[in-house]
């Protein structure tokens, strides 16, 4: 996981900020503007202490949380579980967006599209 750090730190100061993350997803997001949206979410797993920068310190610890069984090694299963999990959670949010955005564009829909937020 530490090659995301090294490979991401287009600044090279030893943290990944979130513009640096979600840019390197712009390539693959032109066609998929959802992916966006994931690599927020993905940025916002990634940074466990929250202070809006991908360290060492936050990729060890994210380490840990998908280990559930403590062992040092992420598992198979460990990682289908919780990947999973995840994408749960990434995809509602697209969903989300995505509803949000259409019933911007579209007012005369903005009562309906409450309803279903």
């Amino acid at each position: 996981m530490r090659h995301i750090l090294d490979d991401y730190d287009d600044d090279k100061n030893g943290q990944v900020s979130n513009a640096e993350f979600v840019h390197h997803f712009a390539a693959i997001a032109a066609s998929n503007p959802g992916l966006n949206v994931i690599a927020k979410g993905l940025f916002l797993e990634f940074d466990m202490d929250h202070d809006g920068e991908i360290t060492y310190t936050d990729l060890d610890l994210y380490y840990q949380k998908i280990d559930t069984n403590d062992n040092w090694h992420v598992e198979e299963s460990e990682f289908v579980h919780y990947f999973t999990e995840v994408r749960v959670v990434l995809l509602y949010q697209t969903m989300q967006r995505t509803i949000q955005n259409n019933c911007l564009t579209d007012v005369k829909s903005v009562s309906g599209c409450l309803l279903l937020l």
